[in-house]
């Protein structure tokens, strides 16, 4: 007995009145409670909903369904069975069938009969020429959609529904909104939005791992007029969802680096090489939306700045092999040990060479920073190599990418030899900013410093020094105790 019977049931027993300590037997008898159309309007061909409840009919019960027009034409006899007192099915309506269309339902077993409702038959509608108004689309684009109707009147309503393509058929539904008929046509605007994640767009590498390739985010739509849809087979063809991004290039957080060479990792697989603009900027429009590796590979260590914030970062690199003259990077406080390979006792009993000194002696102490190398004969280039500096974001955004430089200082006796010993010091750039540290066996070693000159304070005594994008580089000052 289903739950609709159990309440009816309740109800005509609470109702019945006798004397108590009597058996009384109450009929309850079965009926026929509804048959319905689940619309009202259809077209010839069109498939419609026919819903047909009773109550206290036995399940399995046998059912006789006649379909007839307004003029009384029967289009057939079909059989069916209850389940739960509940039948539902689809009906195709009859291509001749004229005016209305009705549902004469009869229970044989029971002797009940009930006809539905007329459901109005509609002139055969025509959807033809569905289009987009452009091929690609990006993130705020306002995307006009469109057919040609034939046989609605004017007014008619409708829907459209968007749908994101996806080659097994299992297709995703995006949106949907009302349409009218004018002029025998449809129209609608759309804004488009890309609803996921960009990172979640499978790139050309991730996807030739199963034998597959990368296809950017697609849109078809369907229009439903009066039941009758066409868009099922993409007859409106591909919207394809188009990106793009800009990164801006700073020398720490202010100056723009221009001409700067970059390699870019498209998520199509596609790879294209250039140089920043005199802004500092690179910039792409329709690109394929995903995941973007950007490589700047004559570049040591990139961060991503938000609201003048250092949010993510650093990727520390730079291309070829890497010489001694970084120095005592084992002894310091970012690179790893064993980056270098370094032979302490050659370096810190190396002497300047005759060029180091007259370089030297070309200054003026302690105002200026030296400029000297040390004796080539000392200098064992390491084999291993940092890979180039490079930083992974998405399309569909603006992307502020800051180059930061080390500095690295030796400090030498007036004698021109390496101060073995350690000195506490301040580095204060142009806005002020200060950064205090030690140095290490003769050496100080700052990263992550915007590039430019420095103040550089040791007991008082003050020397200018800059921050360079290459590690190879090195200040060298005279320390007087």
């Amino acid at each position: 007995m289903s739950g609709r019977d159990q309440d009816l049931a309740i109800k005509k027993t609470m109702e019945h009145r006798n004397q108590t300590d009597q058996a009384k037997q109450v009929k309850l008898p079965s009926q026929i409670e509804r048959v319905a159309w689940t619309t009202r309007r259809a077209m010839n061909g069109a498939l419609v909903g026919l819903e047909i409840l009773t109550h206290f009919v036995g399940n399995r019960s046998e059912l006789e369904i006649e379909l007839s027009d307004q003029s009384g034409k029967s289009f057939g006899k079909f059989k069916e069975r209850l389940s739960g007192n509940r039948f539902w099915t689809k009906i195709k309506v009859p291509s001749e069938a004229k005016q209305a269309l009705y549902a004469d339902v009869k229970l044989p077993k029971q002797g009940l009969q009930m006809k539905s409702s007329p459901m109005i038959i509609l002139p055969a509608i025509e959807i033809t020429n569905l289009n987009w108004s452009q091929d690609e689309a990006r993130d705020g684009d306002l995307v006009k959609l469109s057919a040609d109707v034939k046989g609605a009147a004017d007014g008619e309503s409708g829907e459209i529904e968007v749908w994101e393509y996806d080659s097994d058929g299992a297709h995703d539904f995006i949106s949907r909104f009302p349409i009218y008929v004018k002029n025998n046509k449809v129209e609608a605007e759309w804004e488009y939005e890309y609803h996921e994640d960009r990172d979640e767009i499978p790139t050309q590498e991730e996807l030739e791992k199963y034998g597959n390739r990368y296809n950017p985010p697609e849109y078809f739509f369907k229009v439903n007029i009066c039941d009758h849809i066409v868009g099922n087979k993409q007859e409106s063809k591909l919207l394809a969802f188009r990106d793009w991004f800009e990164i801006l290039l700073t020398s720490g957080l202010k100056e723009p680096i221009s001409d700067e060479p970059y390699v870019l990792y498209l998520p199509d697989g596609k790879t294209e090489e250039g140089k920043t603009s005199s802004e500092g900027r690179v910039k792409r429009e329709k690109i394929q939306p995903g995941k973007i590796w950007i490589e700047f590979p004559c570049q040591f260590s990139l961060v991503v700045v938000e609201n003048g914030i250092q949010v993510e970062g650093p990727d520390r690199g730079t291309p070829g092999t890497i010489p001694l003259q970084q120095l005592c990077f084992d002894n310091l406080n970012s690179p790893p040990a064993d980056i270098i390979d370094i032979n302490e006792d050659e370096l810190y009993d190396a002497d300047v060479s005759e060029e180091a000194e007259a370089g030297i002696d070309d200054y003026d102490p302690p105002e200026a920073a030296r400029a000297v190398d040390f004796d080539e004969e000392k200098v064992v280039e390491n084999p291993g190599e940092y890979k180039v500096a490079n930083i992974y974001r998405v399309s569909g955004a603006m992307c502020h990418l800051a180059v930061m430089g080390c500095i690295i200082v030796c400090i030498l006796t007036t004698n021109h030899e390496l101060l073995n010993k350690d000195l506490d010091y301040i580095l204060k750039d142009k806005q002020g900013n200060c950064l205090a540290g030690q140095s290490c066996d003769s050496i100080i070693y700052q990263d992550m410093v915007g590039i430019g000159e420095y103040e550089l304070t040791i007991n008082n005594q003050a020397f200018r020094v800059a921050s360079s994008d290459n590690a190879s580089d090195i200040e060298y000052i005279v320390y007087e105790p």
